[in-house]
Formats: structure tokens, C-alpha cells, sequence
């Protein structure tokens, strides 16, 4: 069955699918202009973010943000809408970029990492619409997850070895929102560290790497650290988490139908953590099981065109931990312990009410 999968994979042409070759336009680059300068005051920003990417530029080039990650470099850049117009400032520091939002000490953060298939303005894409449906300043953490000129399989592991390389560059630009939240400078709102599908292969290798992950574990400084749909191997995933120190509380949410992680299995011939997960389990994590609400799909946390619609109850979930909240599992309304080997908690559907609907149906 593997065998077949890889074929098929092979066989695909380019990943350029139509999501792909619309992020990838002349028309979309040249609605996201690389900007020399502030064009608006902060007080008429209507959506905005800070990015942090490490991949190469070409500022004379229409695709100015490239395909290549730029070893031990990091840009960062002040993102914002004005009447349609997506406008990317770079700025000399994370520091000047956090200077230009407009509400920095009044909402919540999150600390957001997408995973494979991304060109630099489809994580825009994703990163704008998160910071506007949840009302979030939102700090995206940007890398080559995509080759327009490979194919499926040549893809993932591309998308794969620049994630798993990514972490020498965000280090630092954790360690620096560490700094500039410890000393106030970023308000008395929550911290959630998000990391989606493969982008958790950041999160990991920093995980495994006792160096660079000391300075970030020394105080605990974030409230939510979120590994959704998590494309890395489950087996030993304790090992490593179990390292984790920085945050008040770890939710690893999880599919045991997930079809996009089932080809990651097939291909890597391991069990990723955010499909079928195994014990031993880390006691510092919260497990969420999303089969029951979400069949087999893999990106539940954001509305987006072309897609599956989300589930309420999924959004209530994500509502709650990306403002860095602690779920209140006593409530079986909404949380039951899990069918799947009894590994955490199962998300429950509800009916029109609100009620869960096994326990309606009693």
C-alpha cells in the first residue's frame, strides 16, 4: 500500500495547484508591494501582523520573498491592509516592527507557524486572517514550505528539510519576545505559541536541541504552546516534550482519521503525533481528539475559501486556547474523555442548542 501511495505521489505534476498558482500570481505579488516606508498611521490600520521569515530576497523581483531559506538570516516585516492592498514593510528589528502595530499592549499574542505548501504570501494569507478572526496581534514565523517548480513528493521533502533546519533562525526571535514580554513591553495580555502540521518540526528540533532551548526554559512565559495536526513522528514525542518548560500548559490536538497526515505516514513510515497517537504520553499535555467533529480533516482552525467549512465546536476550541486559556474539561458538554485508547479528551458535536449530542439523545 505504501508502494502505491509513493507512486501516485510521484506521478502528480507540479504542487501548483490552483491555491498555489493563485498565491503564486503576478496579480496577487503585485498586491502585496514591498513598501520603503509607513503609509498610514497606525490609528487607521484595519488588519495587520508581524513577520519573522528566513528566506531569501530578491527586492528587484516582482516574487521579491523566494523560495530558498537564507541560512542563519531573519527579515522581519511590518504587514498591513489599506484598501485591498497588502503592504509589506521591512523594518530593522522585530522591535520596530512591534512599534508599528496598533494595539500592542491591549491584545492577546500569538506566535503562529504554518505548515508545508506555503509560498510567502499564501502564509501571509493565512496569518492576516488569523489576527483578524481571532483579534490577535499575531508574530508569524515564516520558511520555504514549498517549491513551485517540484512535484508532490519532491515537495514534502523540501517543506520537511527546511523545517526541520527553521529553528536555528527563530530561536532568537523567541528569545527576543521573551525578553520584550518579561519586561512589560507587550502588555498584560496571553501568549499562545501555535504550531500547525509541519511547521511543529520547528518546534521539535528546537525541542531536541539542549542549547538552543535553554534559553527560552529558564521562566515559564507563555500560557498556550498548541501543536495542532501535528506532522512529526508520535513515537518518542514524550521524550522531547517532556523538555518543554516554557509554558503553562501544552495541547497536542489530534485525528485518528486525518487524511494528510495518513500520507505523511505512508511516505515517512511513521505515525505522526497528530494522527495516531500512542502512549507513553506526556503528562504536561492536554490530548484533544477532533475525529467525532471533523471526519478526516487536517486544518480545522480558520475559515478559508476553498476549504471544508470549520465546525463550531471546533472554532470554540481554538477561541479558547490561541487567547492562552485554560479549558474547562469539567464541562462534558463540549469535552468527554476519549474513546480513541483513552488518550485525552474527545471534542463532542452538539446539536442546535448546544447540548452534546450523545448525552441528548440519552
Amino acid at each position: 500500500m505504501r508502494f502505491i501511495i509513493t507512486i501516485l505521489l510521484l506521478s502528480f505534476g507540479t504542487v501548483a495547484h490552483a491555491k498555489y498558482q493563485w498565491f503564486n500570481s503576478p496579480e496577487f505579488w503585485k498586491n502585496t508591494p514591498l513598501d520603503s516606508e509607513l503609509t498610514i498611521s497606525p490609528a487607521e490600520l484595519d488588519t495587520c501582523l508581524i513577520v519573522a521569515s528566513n528566506r531569501k530576497i530578491e527586492r528587484d523581483s516582482m516574487r521579491y520573498m523566494t523560495e530558498q531559506r537564507d541560512e542563519g538570516v531573519i527579515r522581519y516585516f511590518f504587514v498591513y491592509v489599506n484598501n485591498g492592498i497588502w503592504h509589506v514593510l521591512p523594518v530593522n528589528s522585530l522591535e520596530a516592527a512591534i512599534a508599528c502595530l496598533p494595539n500592542k499592549t491591549g491584545l492577546d499574542w500569538l506566535i503562529y507557524t504554518e505548515g508545508m505548501g506555503k509560498t510567502f504570501v499564501g502564509d501571509l494569507d493565512r496569518g492576516i486572517r488569523m489576527a483578524a478572526y481571532y483579534k490577535l496581534n499575531v508574530l508569524l514565523l515564516d520558511y520555504p514550505s514549498i517549491n513551485t517548480h517540484k512535484k508532490s513528493l519532491g515537495n514534502y521533502f523540501f517543506a520537511t528539510r527546511n523545517a526541520n533546519r527553521a529553528y536555528h533562525e527563530f530561536t532568537p526571535v523567541l528569545d527576543t519576545m521573551k525578553q520584550l514580554r518579561l519586561n512589560g513591553k507587550l502588555g498584560p495580555g496571553c501568549f499562545t505559541l501555535f504550531f500547525h502540521s509541519m511547521g511543529n518540526k520547528v518546534l521539535m528540533q528546537l525541542a531536541k536541541d539542549d542549547k538552543a532551548l535553554q534559553p527560552l526554559n529558564d521562566t515559564t512565559w507563555v500560557n498556550n504552546l498548541v501543536l495542532n495536526s501535528a506532522c512529526v513522528p508520535q513515537r518518542h514525542h514524550r521524550k522531547w516534550l517532556d523538555k518543554v518548560d516554557f509554558a503553562k500548559a501544552i495541547y497536542i490536538d489530534y485525528n485518528p482519521n486525518d487524511k494528510t497526515l495518513y500520507l505523511a505516514h505512508l511516505v515517512s513510515f511513521r505515525k505522526q503525533l497528530g494522527e495516531k497517537v500512542k502512549k507513553p504520553l506526556t503528562p504536561k499535555a492536554y490530548y484533544f481528539n477532533f475525529s467525532k467533529v471533523v471526519g478526516d480533516n487536517h486544518s480545522n482552525f480558520l475559515p478559508l475559501p476553498g476549504h471544508t467549512p470549520v465546525v463550531d465546536e471546533a472554532i470554540t476550541y481554538y477561541r479558547q486556547v490561541l487567547h492562552g486559556n485554560i479549558l474547562m474539561l469539567a464541562n462534558q458538554t463540549k469535552y468527554t474523555p476519549s474513546t480513541y485508547d483513552g488518550i485525552g479528551w474527545d471534542i463532542q458535536p452538539w446539536d442546535s442548542t448546544g447540548q452534546n449530542i450523545s448525552t441528548a439523545q440519552k
